[in-house]
């Protein structure tokens, strides 16, 4: 192939492998039986592959808890159910912009200790 438009089936990309493209399937599909087939995961299900997360704009990382990889949201992000995807946790808390430019006092440096 040379363009998309060569490419016989939904969700097909063209990917140039030197001078001619092979049709291969494209974001979160993978090619069966000659058709692209979605192979999305949510947040939390077990995955083999990076393709698989991307849906949720996720990664495959290793879950130490579970000990096989998981599709999980990047640092700071968090699964939505709503959207369908990570984003960022709104919620975290910031630190204050009062306490921005001051050194912190005892009691906050060791809290419980008087």
């Amino acid at each position: 192939c040379s363009s998309e438009t060569q490419c016989l089936y939904q969700y097909s990309q063209c990917v140039q492998e030197g001078r001619m493209g092979v049709c291969d399937c494209s974001g979160h599909y993978t090619e069966e039986n000659g058709v692209c087939k979605d192979i999305s995961r949510r947040a939390g299900e077990l995955c083999s592959s990076q393709k698989e997360c991307m849906k949720i704009q996720g990664f495959c990382k290793m879950d130490k808890d579970f000990g096989k990889r998981t599709c999980q949201c990047a640092g700071g992000e968090i699964f939505r159910p709503s959207k369908g995807i990570c984003s960022e946790n709104s919620e975290q808390r910031y630190l204050q912009f009062s306490r921005m430019f001051r050194s912190p006092t005892f009691a906050e440096k060791f809290p419980g200790r008087s």
